[in-house]
């Protein structure tokens, strides 16, 4: 292990994000730690203090993209909702 080198515990704390976030990120592929054993050699997450960098100044990005997608599905479903209604009222 280098001293560049950051364990789960630490980037859930820096990023102040659960385990099960970060975890998410990895499975999402936004974060690719190293798979590194234990002295106990138990399988565990590291990551390089550049890659935690770059995720932070795009994890900025993201959530603003994500609540701007989250806007649009809201008025595609109140369109669709609106549309069926619609169907409904034209079928009788």
């Amino acid at each position: 292990m280098t001293e560049s080198d950051i364990t789960l515990n630490e980037i859930c704390q820096e990023l102040r994000k659960s385990r099960r976030t970060i975890t998410r990120y990895i499975k999402k592929g936004l974060l690719n730690p190293e798979k590194v054993k234990s002295e106990k050699g138990i399988l565990e997450y590291r990551f390089k203090k550049p890659e935690i960098e770059n995720f932070k100044n795009s994890d900025k990005t993201t959530r603003q993209t994500t609540r701007q997608n989250q806007k649009v599905e809201i008025k595609n479903n109140d369109t669709l909702s609106l549309f069926k209604d619609t169907m409904k009222l034209l079928q009788k």
